[in-house]
């Protein structure tokens, strides 16, 4: 069935008083005729380079008329926000990018994605000022705000719309044709797919190509199972220090780092701790753990490496490592504070000719849930800490590594940096052969 003309993207901008000493709030308002709950399950918000809100649906959101999907306080002046669609398995459904200036107070910002931009990448390579979409055309932001003559022409009356689902109205919003889906139109149990038509209400499938927005051709098949319910990639390594802190639990041995402390050798040991309920490795610095190269770490293709860290002291201007596979190219996760106010979480990958880094802040003395995961299709390295995406990034190659010793609690990156070593616990090292969607990473999270 052909895609609806008309606009695809609008963005509507007010700002609104407030107190003069207060930091300049912005507010992000999602508008889409891209169904909740059948055709998307997540909306995730970007401002500049790092992610402000992943937020699931349930079904029954009002993004027609507009939701609520990200309030965040930033600095005076311009900014670009992406507002991402996606489904059950993480896979981009629609997106949306647009620029504005903020000024002081509360900023709202509507970003409108319309069916047409489904399965669109902005910018092509060959126009990077092209970030935003219109009529399922990248175009320049300006064509979001009033246009030129080389932006594409919107409707003026919703008779302009070509008619779709017969449970689908048309609708012309600001030069743009939008669809509602008319659930009261559909049986009990059924939903509206303003394309396909009253089809079962069950959640959107992830084995759809982009240009379906979630479906294979009609209704919805069968699909593979939803991640969360279960299905996770193999684990390539599992570090849990219950039992033995020298073997993971597939019985890969590990070799203990000792450092020689006034002649008497000082290695990692284990504790139970109440907040985790659970025995976590200590490591002060000094000691850490190594898991030699002929182990399998890297993975097939997709990865994705979980840990629960509780550094306890970070000193200024100090570098504490939590893992590394390798160095120059290679994978990190490390502990950084140049100012002794700001500790800060960092996974940098290392790759020929440049390196990629990620940055979140980090709280000492307790227990934080850290997962990052590279996506091997574009190159897409993400960060996550208790179970919020705080960061991501296009980056190299991560299989250019090779085979590497996978250290633990110290690197060799940093010999000679103060406080090259992580003090503090850790517990449950998981590297995976694949991705974690949001919603499993969020659950593990949760998890004591």
């Amino acid at each position: 069935m052909r895609r609806a003309a008309g606009l695809s993207a609008l963005l509507f901008s007010l700002a609104l008083g407030g107190c003069p000493s207060s930091p300049p709030t912005l507010i992000v308002d999602l508008r889409t005729d891209l169904v909740p709950g059948l055709e998307f399950s997540g909306v995730r918000t970007r401002v500049g380079d790092s992610v402000t809100r992943t937020l699931a649906v349930v079904g029954d959101e009002p993004f027609f008329e507009g939701a609520r999907v990200a309030e965040v306080e930033v600095a005076e002046g311009p900014v670009r926000v992406t507002v991402e669609l996606f489904d059950r398995l993480g896979n981009e459904i629609a997106a949306q990018t647009v620029q504005e200036a903020v000024g002081g107070g509360a900023n709202v910002i509507t970003v409108v994605i319309s069916r047409s931009c489904a399965g669109l990448v902005c910018p092509p390579a060959d126009r990077p000022e092209a970030i935003s979409c219109v009529d399922g055309q990248c175009v320049d932001p300006s064509c979001l705000t009033g246009g030129g003559p080389s932006c594409p022409a919107g409707c003026v009356s919703a008779s302009e719309c070509p008619a779709l689902a017969d449970c689908a109205e048309p609708r012309c919003v600001g030069g743009a044709c939008s669809y509602e889906a008319r659930n009261d139109r559909c049986d009990d149990g059924q939903l509206c797919h303003v394309e396909d038509g009253c089809v079962d209400g069950r959640p959107p499938m992830g084995d759809a190509g982009p240009s379906d927005a979630g479906f294979d051709g009609g209704a919805p098949d069968a699909g593979p199972p939803p991640p969360d319910a279960g299905i996770r990639p193999p684990l390539l390594l599992h570090l849990d220090f219950d039992t033995d802190i020298t073997r993971d639990s597939s019985g890969q041995g590990l070799l203990l780092e000792c450092r020689q402390i006034v002649g008497v050798p000082f290695c990692p040991g284990r504790s139970t701790d109440a907040a985790r309920g659970a025995q976590a490795i200590d490591l002060n610095g000094d000691t850490g753990l190594r898991l030699p190269a002929d182990a399998r770490v890297l993975p097939s293709g997709d990865l994705t490496v979980e840990v629960w860290i509780r550094p306890t002291f970070l000193g200024v201007g100090e570098v504490n490592t939590v893992f590394e596979l390798g160095v120059d190219p290679g994978l990190e996760l490390f502990l950084e504070d140049p100012t002794g106010s700001a500790p800060a979480l960092i996974v940098e990958l290392r790759v020929p000719g440049v390196t990629h880094r990620l940055t979140a802040p980090i709280v000492l003395s307790q227990y934080q849930h850290v997962a990052l995961t590279w996506r091997q299709a574009d190159d897409n390295l993400a960060l996550y800490v208790d179970g919020v995406e705080v960061g991501r990034e296009r980056t190299g190659d991560l299989h250019a590594i090779g085979p590497s010793d996978l250290l633990v609690g110290h690197g060799t990156a940093r010999i000679g940096t103060p406080g090259d070593g992580f003090r503090g616990r850790v517990d449950d090292l998981r590297f995976y052969d694949g991705l974690l969607v949001d919603t499993q990473i969020a659950s593990d999270a949760a998890a004591p």
